[in-house]
């Protein structure tokens, strides 16, 4: 526990390099499940900082040494569920976090949530922009100054606004 809780002092002092250098130690001194999980989990912690890509796949590369030792652990697969996420594998990360549900991990369920809303928020920005895109500038003109001008004739219809619009 001592070169975690120096790794977590180093991350909390952006320290990067020597945080590194106290996770390697870690990994050095890694005997169990909870070792490889100290080791991934500080590595997640330190990867949107510190040479990203390398430090994701070394957290990737603890929590699979973990899983060799109890392949039935839902924290690593959970873990392992995060890490796949952050680096943009979706469908990856949503089996990692069912499997881990499955293995009795509760954050598992959360966090397959979570990622199903925010992918759904995604695809639906994704619709709205591409709906946004094919709109007709002149089209919506037209229909604001209609809309202006059933404001400045109280009882016109939109029929007449547009005809009005339409005739200048």
């Amino acid at each position: 526990h001592y070169w975690d809780q120096l790794a977590i002092s180093y991350g909390h002092a952006q320290q990067f390099r020597q945080e590194a250098d106290a996770i390697a130690n870690l990994e050095r001194h890694a005997k169990d499940v909870q070792d490889w999980n100290m080791v991934g989990t500080d590595l997640s912690a330190m990867a949107p900082f510190y040479e990203t890509a390398t430090t994701l796949q070394n957290a990737k590369t603890a929590f699979e040494r973990g899983l060799q030792l109890d392949p039935r652990n839902g924290n690593l697969v959970n873990n392992m569920g995060i890490v796949e996420q952050f680096q943009g594998n979706w469908q990856a990360a949503l089996a990692d976090y069912q499997k881990a549900y499955s293995l009795g991990n509760p954050l598992g369920r959360t966090n397959y949530n979570a990622l199903q809303k925010t992918l759904a928020d995604e695809r639906a920005a994704a619709a709205a922009r591409a709906s946004d895109a094919n709109r007709c500038i002149q089209c919506e003109v037209q229909v604001g100054q209609a809309r202006q001008y059933i404001i400045n004739h109280p009882g016109a219809s939109m029929g007449e606004a547009m005809a009005v619009v339409n005739g200048h």
